[in-house]
């Protein structure tokens, strides 16, 4: 059991590895050419909305061609669904890692009950002979639980309304008993 865990625990680094190396790279690209053209693209806007009502012409700001060709392409948009994929990845994979956790746990606490009571119970047979039967009588059952039964009022109605009876329910207090 110990080798599955570790083999979804790799799984799971070489995942978030994958992640870091797309993030990064997402954001070399974002802080080293996207942004900066949009940047100057916004002061570019200012001046030409300032110098619009003079006289002339105004050469407007172009991106550079590799940002033109990611914004056509939508390179980020495409890194950013990737990223979003290996996340999707990385939470199954960890909800695997946290079941076969479980699991195991589940194994050494069976094995640690078995070596303490003397030997392992694998029918219900053994259970009984070793534990004893369950008293099962009606009567302990009766008062043992809380019984609901519907609600006995009535609510009167008008000369516009007919009257209708409660859709509550009472409950009666039952006891747990040994």
């Amino acid at each position: 059991m110990a080798s599955t865990l570790e083999q979804l625990t790799l799984a799971k680094m070489g995942k978030l590895a994958e992640q870091k190396v797309l993030s990064d790279k997402m954001n070399a690209m974002l802080r080293d050419r996207i942004i900066p053209s949009q940047l100057q693209n916004n002061k570019n806007l200012t001046v030409a909305v300032a110098v619009s009502k003079k006289p002339g012409f105004f050469d407007y700001y172009q991106a550079p061609d590799d940002v033109k060709e990611f914004e056509r392409e939508k390179v980020l948009n495409k890194m950013a669904q990737q990223i979003s994929k290996l996340h999707s990845e990385i939470v199954s994979i960890s909800g695997e890692i946290d079941m076969a956790a479980a699991e195991q746990k589940k194994s050494t606490e069976l094995k640690r009950t078995a070596e303490a009571s003397g030997g392992e119970i694998s029918s219900l047979r053994q259970w009984s002979e070793k534990y004893g039967r369950p008293a099962n009588t009606q009567e302990t059952q009766r008062d043992q639980y809380s019984t609901f039964k519907p609600a006995s009022k009535i609510y009167g109605g008008t000369s516009h309304h007919r009257s209708f009876r409660s859709s509550a329910s009472n409950m009666t207090r039952g006891r747990m008993t040994r």
